[in-house]
């Protein structure tokens, strides 16, 4: 939790071959968020040219429309799939549907990704794009004008009202839309953490005084790599005071928080919360008022107040 009284919510940016079809999904469909863009006709008949990784051209016949969004993977990663509502990043180039125009590119080259939060109403609909599609994949996706647009155009981008936009992407990872991995006791002296259909947590508190000292217990042991010092970290979370009342919440804004874990950028006790912690794990932490907000509080959180997080850690960037 940062120094002021709220997370920042993660920024959504303004933008951005012959194929095979998906491949056999290993993720049950019951675990979509979204629905996968099919693969199509309009999606088949792309071209391309060049390597993955390098410089890449796409041939099609234009105008190039499709009632509905089309995904087709051209070479299938061997990462896990994506399931939606999640940060995702990636390398990408884009074309105009209709005239067959290159609008732009990452470049294909460095670090230069496009990172987006892919949710199941967004627009562009990335959400759909990208479900079912293992980490590491490239593909090409015919988006309908109403799916990418919300058929306005892009004057800015040479797109009109009624183009369809073609765009090929180079899925590098993303993150995961709550905790996964293997569930952990709950230990005593902490409030009791229940979950919602959708992963986002609430707590029964304890009518006991709040504990004095720093505690910490992992409720969902992920797999991915470890927290450290100085990493930006992609997280859903919720916080409460130690009587149960709730004063923030990433998951209320329907939309996971993104910030540095460092003592400069958020209070103390929310660093110690993170330190170490998985990628893919749940944690619940409980915070002394000394290495919260102090005597004097902030916002709605009272002075002296003693704080209860529970976090799922979903990516390291």
């Amino acid at each position: 939790m940062k120094k002021t009284s709220s997370l920042a919510a993660l920024a959504l940016p303004a933008v951005m071959l012959a194929g095979c079809a998906p491949a056999e999904s290993a993720v049950e469909q019951s675990d979509f968020l979204c629905d996968p863009a099919p693969s199509g006709e309009a999606s088949e008949v792309i071209e391309i040219t060049g390597e993955k990784d390098g410089d890449i051209e796409l041939v099609f016949p234009t105008p190039l429309n499709t009632d509905s969004t089309q995904t087709t993977i051209i070479e299938s990663g061997e990462g896990r799939e994506f399931t939606g509502e999640a940060l995702g990043r990636f390398q990408y180039s884009i074309y105009n549907g209709s005239t067959g125009e290159s609008i732009g590119s990452t470049g294909f080259a460095g670090d230069q990704l496009a990172k987006v939060f892919a949710t199941a109403d967004g627009i562009p609909d990335f959400c759909s794009a990208l479900t079912g599609v293992p980490m590491g994949s490239s593909l090409v996706t015919v988006f309908t004008p109403q799916d990418f647009h919300n058929g306005q155009g892009n004057p800015d981008f040479g797109i009109g009202a009624e183009d369809s936009v073609v765009m090929y992407v180079e899925l590098e990872d993303f993150a995961y839309p709550r905790a996964t991995g293997e569930a952990q006791a709950q230990q005593a002296g902490y409030p009791t953490v229940v979950l919602t259909s959708t992963g986002q947590p609430g707590i029964q508190p304890l009518e006991s005084d709040a504990p004095e000292e720093f505690k910490r217990n992992i409720l969902i042991e992920g797999s991915g790599e470890e927290v450290q010092i100085g990493d930006v970290v992609n997280v859903h979370y919720s916080g409460w005071t130690w009587e149960g009342v709730q004063f923030d919440s990433s998951w209320d804004r329907l939309r996971p928080a993104e910030f540095t874990v460092t003592p400069q950028s958020l209070i103390q006790g929310f660093v110690e919360a993170l330190e170490g912690v998985k990628v893919g794990s749940q944690v619940i932490a409980v915070i002394p008022p000394e290495l919260g907000y102090g005597d004097t509080g902030t916002g709605t959180i009272p002075g002296g107040a003693t704080l209860v997080f529970v976090v799922d850690v979903l990516s390291i960037d």
